[in-house]
């Protein structure tokens, strides 16, 4: 039976089974179990039913009633599949060997993925068995042949059961039986950038214990680890956990997500979907197909719904355990043992059903340069992000790009500030369709210089007077934030008007004008030493004062660079 040769096995246990006047209820047992474990349902029930019937005495009623609803499931389920085709993907991901845990980066350009190969190196004795992790690149539509990852993060020791940041920054995974350990296996995470992968560090208490870690997924933000662990506290076995990141970036003490997840028995491979609120799990504790199904829980305001079986055909009699879904919701990668593979665990494509579909997102990135470079701004990026619906929005930012999901129809509003560069607001608007799965947006800072202006554009005055409007207050604030994060730069704030009324009036307002906008400068934290006013009346027209639009133009206000 242990080498899938069911037939002998069943010849075998009825042979058994009649020599005992069919009322063995061992035997009985026996047969149900090969018959639900080979995805023969009804058979199972037939015999998970009469074991009810004949003794009290062998049987855990608990256990046999579990399965017996799995039975009924089972029966359910494959009478009503879901048309699904599955894709294997080829000879470039897949081996005769075991390939599993498919990780998408956010680009849809690298697939990360878990191998078992047998090493064989001079001298060593490695068992069969060895993980580590490949990556296969896409093309032109086609994905590469597989490489190994490589060092720093393969090593002789197993590693896997990974999870990647939306920037593609991070990935963090489980890696066993480390020097730098606090149990068997612990969480780690390694920074990626242009040069590859930093070299791994073990991301510590309160995450990490003397207990098993592992099988970690990050949400969207960057914010939220969900993972497995069997510490104390847990509902039994291994269970689903999650620690967030306090306002410094360290990591809390993690909180079981409780028995709307977790169940006495094991919950495994954690994904929570670029919609940061739909969770994917594999459980044995609870009615399902196989000895692990695949689960979907929605995560709400309210607390976590009932999770829902992703059914049949994704689940099967056989243990299915994880998946990955796009950001769009569209399709999907398992881990599984299908006919038409390459003999072991394959890494397979489908297109998701309607029903089981997470919430789709769109994902934005959003980088920042220097405009006469072209480069990216090294030091401190701030990047702000409001929304005309003020929906709430988290980044996972670096210090020269954002990353975020959205579900929302709306305008976005992004602030640029960095030492060196002047300030930097752009509006943009997220389009009616989702089947673009990604949008990149890209912006240039201006570097300072002495001589430089910048027009003010939303500073106004009530008419013919030096009193700031409240309309003011959001532009001048902004200017603030500019002036803090160059605080050796000095500036001149200018006055300028039309050429209605008389000159020396003209000159005052200009200057009372200017006067007020250094005065909310001052009293909102800026030092009187960067500061210098002055009024220039109607002396320095930008435009004709012949029409309504060209005296607009003139009344302004004006920022000039004196020195950095």
């Amino acid at each position: 039976r242990q080498q899938d040769k069911f037939t002998e096995a069943e010849n075998l246990y009825l042979k058994v089974l009649k020599s005992s006047g069919e009322k063995a209820p061992e035997v009985n047992f026996y047969i149900a179990d090969l018959y639900i474990s080979a995805g023969y349902y009804e058979k199972a029930l037939v015999y998970f039913e009469k074991i009810l019937t004949i003794s009290d005495l062998f049987i855990d009623k608990k256990k046999i009633n579990r399965q017996i609803e799995n039975c009924k499931f089972g029966i359910a389920q494959t009478k009503n599949p879901k048309p699904l085709d599955f894709i294997n993907l080829g000879s470039s991901i897949n081996s005769e060997f075991h390939e599993y845990r498919p990780i998408l980066t956010a680009n849809e350009q690298q697939l990360i993925f878990t191998v078992t190969v047998p090493l064989k190196v001079p001298d060593i004795r490695l068992p069969d068995g060895q993980e580590d992790f490949f990556i296969a690149m896409k093309e032109d539509g086609k994905w590469l042949k597989r490489k190994p990852l490589g060092v720093p993060l393969n090593t002789f020791d197993n590693e896997g059961a990974h999870t990647v940041s939306l920037t593609g920054k991070y990935l963090y995974y489980t890696a066993c039986n480390r020097p730098n350990s606090y149990g068997r296996c612990d969480i780690y995470a390694a920074k990626i950038d242009e040069n590859g992968y930093s070299a791994p560090y073990n991301i510590g208490i309160p995450v990490n214990t003397e207990h098993w870690e592992s099988q970690p997924s990050i949400s969207p933000d960057g914010n939220t680890l969900y993972f497995v662990s069997n510490r104390p506290g847990g509902l039994g076995g291994k269970d689903i956990w999650k620690s967030t990141k306090n306002a410094t970036g360290k990591w809390q003490e993690p909180v079981n997500l409780g028995a709307s997840v977790n169940t006495s028995a094991d919950e495994i491979n954690p994904f929570i979907h670029y919609n940061g609120s739909s969770l994917y799990f594999s459980t044995n504790g609870r009615v399902g197909m196989g000895e692990y199904d695949l689960y979907v829980a929605e995560i709400t305001e309210m607390g976590i719904n009932e999770p829902v079986n992703l059914g049949f055909p994704i689940n099967t009699h056989k243990s299915e355990t994880d998946i990955f879904i796009t950001p769009n919701g569209n399709s999907a990668f398992v881990s599984a043992n299908k006919p038409g593979g390459f003999g072991k665990i394959d890494i397979w494509f489908f297109e998701m059903p309607e029903l089981i579909k997470p919430e789709p997102v769109r994902l934005v990135f959003v980088s920042v340069f220097d405009q006469l470079t072209k480069q990216n701004i090294t030091g401190k990026t701030n990047l702000g992000i409001e929304t005309s619906t003020k929906e709430k929005i988290t980044a996972e930012k670096t210090t020269t790009s954002a990353c975020f999901t959205t579900q929302a129809n709306t305008t976005f509003e992004f602030s640029f500030t960095a030492p060196g560069y002047f300030s930097l607001k752009e509006n943009w608007t997220l389009k009616d369709s989702l089947n673009l799965l990604k949008t990149e947006l890209r912006y240039e800072l201006k570097p300072i210089k002495e001589g430089d202006e910048l027009l003010l554009k939303n500073v106004y005055f009530e008419t013919d007077l030096h009193v700031l409007k409240p309309e003011s207050t959001a532009e001048l604030m902004n200017l603030v934030l500019f002036l803090k994060e160059n605080s050796s730069v000095t500036v001149e704030i200018s006055g300028h008007t039309d050429n209605s009324g008389t000159e020396k009036h003209n000159l005052e307002l200009s200057k009372n004008r200017a006067k007020s906008v250094v005065d909310f400068l001052v009293a909102n934290g800026i030092k009187a030493g960067q500061l210098k006013f002055a009024g220039y009346g109607s002396s320095k027209p930008a435009a004709s004062n012949e029409t309504a639009d060209g005296k607009a133009l003139n009344r302004r206000t004006i920022m000039t660079i004196l020195s950095k």
